[in-house]
């Protein structure tokens, strides 16, 4: 999974990057790095489960090139599975700045606005983010969790069915991994979320 993430951001903008080089002390060895070569080595790095070391690396060279979006984006990305989502808000709506047109940071940070509660934000950056990159299976999904946190139960559906029909094992795993709420109350809509609760509740006073 990181390394396909790691493909988006390098394919993010068809700009060549700035070229620098850096040296940092990584397991007791002084590497010459470039650009792409850093960030190989960041994406190496997370693979292993060394985050911490991917993220030293990632602030080294957005502190030697404040405009490399890329390191700028995954640096944010880092941070969001770190969960410290002040900084990563930083560095995403950063990278956004940077390269308006680069979606992946739209999709982080919207993931990252979901997970602090903050819907209405997050279907804005996620709508964004579906509409630079009409393949981003995961933005879609996220885009449905955000709808749904704000009552938008038929957007939702569509959103969910865009990211199910772009990777069907989605589905699976969504089936898999969320319990679906079963709320009392009357039945009323005709979504697939409501649906599947009128299947588990079986409540007869919900259809008189």
């Amino acid at each position: 999974m990181a390394q396909a993430a790691g493909s988006l951001y390098l394919g993010a903008l068809g700009r060549p990057q700035p070229v620098w080089r850096m040296f940092r002390e990584i397991d007791g060895m002084a590497e010459q790095l470039t650009p792409q070569a850093a960030f190989n080595k960041v994406i190496d790095l997370i693979n292993s489960g060394r985050v911490a070391a991917a993220a030293a690396l990632c602030r080294d060279a957005v502190e030697r090139d404040p405009e490399d979006v890329n390191m700028t984006a995954l640096l944010g990305a880092i941070l969001l599975k770190r969960r410290e989502f002040e900084a990563a808000e930083s560095h995403l709506r950063r990278a956004i700045e940077l390269a308006p047109t680069f979606a992946k940071p739209h999709e982080d940070l919207g993931r990252l606005l979901v997970e602090q509660g903050r819907p209405e934000e997050a279907v804005e950056v996620l709508r964004a983010a579906t509409r630079l990159d009409p393949k981003a299976e995961m933005a879609f999904f996220t885009l449905g969790r955000a709808l749904s946190m704000t009552g938008e139960g038929e957007l939702a559906d569509a959103a969910f069915e865009a990211s199910f029909e772009l990777n069907p094992q989605r589905r699976k795993l969504a089936l898999a991994a969320e319990p679906m709420p079963v709320p009392r109350g009357r039945v009323v809509g005709g979504s697939s979320a409501i649906n599947g609760q009128v299947l588990l509740r079986g409540v007869p006073e919900d259809y008189d």
